[in-house]
């Protein structure tokens, strides 16, 4: 089982070689010497990134949104036609319990919506939806990956998350990869979901989170790759290239055919 462990301490001493806005920044209004509203640029901290607020930046990588935008696609593809179903990505979230603040998840599913959600809004209040999470995907990020590894473990429990799953890309000597952590609420708390060579099974969206070659990927219970909604287009024009591509080849044999039996008809 998981174990409770004191909560870190998020105030430091500055580093003077650190970028201090490594993990991005949110604006904040101020009243300049002449009382005018004007705006500064404040660096977020790691307590910010734990817990959002609405309109914060936070400094993500190429790879990082590559993961979690292709996880959405197949997540939001997997739930389509289910009532009270939503998949939010990277989106500031309310919980049930007031105890553990707003998080900014990567990835999340909710189900039990009892009403129509308006996607302009920029937090998602989890009591006033009626929703319940279904699972929770974090992808990890260097500065930050003991958030993912340790607060959020702890936090996502009490929030009533029944499946928190963690993609930890991770380099060595012999090369990047992607290490996944599973853990699975109990009634004494998350246990870890042991080690499966065919990777995570989310059963509620019947596909397994699998890695390869340094990539999240998913694929359904039998094993099919499942492709993000890029991916589609790009597989469906392929197919709808070759099949002209075969066509425009067999009108260039009718043809050629047509003037062959003109020639042995005399008419050419």
């Amino acid at each position: 089982m998981q174990t409770a462990h004191p909560r870190r301490n998020y105030v430091s001493a500055p580093d003077p070689n650190r970028d201090p806005f490594e993990y991005g920044w949110r604006m904040v209004p101020r009243l300049d010497a002449q009382n005018n509203q004007t705006w500064e640029k404040v660096p977020l901290t790691e307590w910010d990134v734990l817990h959002p607020q609405e309109d914060d930046f936070h400094a993500t990588s190429d790879a990082h949104d590559r993961d979690i935008h292709y996880l959405k696609d197949v997540f939001t593809d997997r739930i389509a036609g289910r009532d009270g179903w939503l998949v939010l990505c990277d989106h500031r979230v309310e919980w049930a319990n007031a105890d553990v603040g707003a998080h900014g998840p990567d990835v999340v599913v909710f189900a039990g919506l009892n009403k129509a959600w308006d996607p302009s809004r920029r937090t998602f209040p989890v009591p006033e939806m009626g929703a319940r999470p279904v699972v929770v995907v974090e992808v990890t990020s260097p500065s930050t990956r003991y958030i993912d590894l340790d607060e959020k473990v702890q936090d996502y429990f009490k929030a009533g998350v029944p499946l928190y799953v963690i993609a930890d890309p991770r380099e060595s000597p012999a090369g990047a990869s992607v290490k996944l952590l599973a853990y699975r609420a109990t009634p004494e708390g998350y246990a870890r979901v042991p080690d499966d060579p065919n990777g995570v099974w989310i059963e509620p969206l019947g596909v397994w989170l699998r890695v390869q070659g340094g990539l999240l990927f998913c694929t359904t219970e039998g094993g099919e790759a499942i492709l993000d909604r890029e991916e589609q287009r790009d597989l469906a024009l392929a197919r709808v290239a070759a099949v002209e591509k075969e066509r425009d080849a067999a009108l260039q044999k009718l043809r050629a055919l047509e003037a062959e039996l003109a020639k042995l008809r005399g008419t050419s």
